[in-house]
């Protein structure tokens, strides 16, 4: 009795047991996180951006989940300057506006600042404008 089985019954059995890996490897594979779950994984959710800049000074806000650590640094030597770090409340979220206020700032200088919310950081520049001439009506 001849018991050799035709070649394409091989190439079938093979084919057939590679499909099934496929099917067993996409189905353990993790899925996505959505959209939202990345958005409440990040430390730094919004921002920084600059605002109120004056001779002598500057806000830089940014959003956070509420309880994380935030803070704010001059990227070069600013003797004199105050950096004060406040947070509020956002009304309809759990997340928190951070708002650094910077002092003792010189007119007509760039400044290079760091944001860091938990495990990430954001750097960015303003320049402050020059001193008003005194005087002077515009």
């Amino acid at each position: 009795m001849n018991t050799q089985r035709a070649p394409w019954a091989k190439v079938f059995l093979l084919a057939g047991l590679c499909v099934g890996l496929a099917i067993v490897a996409v189905g353990c594979r993790p899925s996505a996180p959505s959209a939202a779950q990345a958005l409440s994984e990040r430390d730094l959710i919004s921002g920084p951006s600059v605002t109120a800049v004056a001779p002598d000074g500057a806000d830089i806000h940014w959003i956070a989940p509420a309880g994380m650590r935030g803070s704010c640094r001059l990227l070069e030597d600013a003797a004199g300057v105050v950096v004060t770090v406040s947070t509020s409340a956002i009304t309809g979220r759990e997340d928190v506006r951070y708002t650094a206020t910077l002092s003792g700032l010189s007119p007509g200088r760039r400044y290079w600042y760091e944001v860091v919310s938990g495990r990430e950081r954001a750097e960015g520049t303003f320049r402050t404008p020059p001193a008003a001439e005194r005087g002077v009506n515009p």
